[in-house]
């Protein structure tokens, strides 16, 4: 993912909102270790920016095997409750 612009993947995913027009947008939390989901945050904030998108809300959710690793950040989810929803709908 370093070899790709941000611009690039900005771009990218400012054309899949567009397509698809959510109102809701999930992507990786911000203190995630792991630089590639870094950078789609980063690129993911930037794209659902109120004047280029209608998206109302921006939903960071967890990685474990990467968000625990950054020991001076502690991981809050924002949406606990819907993600349990999710999973339980996933898994039937």
């Amino acid at each position: 993912m370093d070899t790709v612009s941000s611009l690039k993947i900005t771009k990218t995913i400012e054309d899949v909102i567009e397509k698809f027009n959510p109102e809701i947008v999930y992507t990786h939390s911000p203190h995630d270790v792991n630089i590639d989901h870094k950078i789609i945050y980063n690129s993911t904030i930037t794209a659902t920016r109120p004047i280029s998108s209608k998206v109302k809300e921006v939903i960071s959710f967890e990685i474990p095997s990467s968000t625990e690793w950054n020991f001076h950040q502690i991981f809050s989810p924002n949406m606990l409750s819907l993600m349990l929803v999710v999973l339980h709908l996933y898994i039937n």
